[in-house]
């Protein structure tokens, strides 16, 4: 089993792929420990990972047509910033004739992913009012709010239990202000 020292003598690839592992120092818990974080989490800036497939309990239990579904994907801490958000459809959404989806916060739940369609593999980031332009930012001070994805049936006589197949990821860069203090010491 090769450890750190052996980095040097490694063999290297030419590609990372977004599945691969990274070992990463978490210090959350007090003490120095070693987990495996996905290199496309590490290597595009993401913090937050969430997946969500057809058959999630919420969309299965959502049976009235044309009746959007949001779901919490979790509660966002006081005092944070976010400042990117993707949506990646990894298996197309198949079941209904039209299914679009949001991505958000509390006070805004389409404010890091406008309207998307998610009946095909596709890839959006940054197409909501708060986050939709590069280096802009989303500073939450209110204790109040959470990440929300919203599932859209968009047709009348549909229903969200209605899906038969589909997959996607939303991955969100979430940072606590002060965690901010902690990366490097006053000089």
């Amino acid at each position: 089993m090769p450890t750190l020292d052996d980095i040097p003598s490694t063999p290297s690839l030419v590609a990372l792929k977004a599945n691969d592992l990274i070992p990463v120092s978490d210090t959350s818990a007090g003490l120095a420990r070693v987990r495996s974080v996905p290199a496309a989490l590490v290597a595009q800036g993401f913090t937050h990972a969430f997946r969500i497939d057809y058959n999630n309990a919420e969309l299965l239990a959502n049976t009235t047509d044309d009746l959007d579904e949001v779901i919490t994907l979790m509660a966002i801490p006081a005092n944070c910033v976010v400042d990117k958000c993707r949506l990646v459809v990894t298996t197309g959404f198949t079941g209904l004739t039209a299914c679009n989806v949001f991505v958000g916060r509390t006070a805004d739940p389409d404010g890091y992913v406008a309207s998307a369609s998610v009946l095909a593999k596709t890839v959006v980031g940054n197409t909501g009012a708060e986050i939709d332009i590069v280096h802009e930012l989303d500073v939450i001070t209110a204790s109040d709010q959470n990440l929300l994805i919203t599932f859209d049936p968009g047709a009348a006589a549909e229903a969200l239990d209605e899906l038969t197949a589909g997959s996607l990821l939303v991955l969100v860069s979430l940072t606590e202000i002060a965690d901010y203090a902690a990366i490097t010491t006053a000089q």
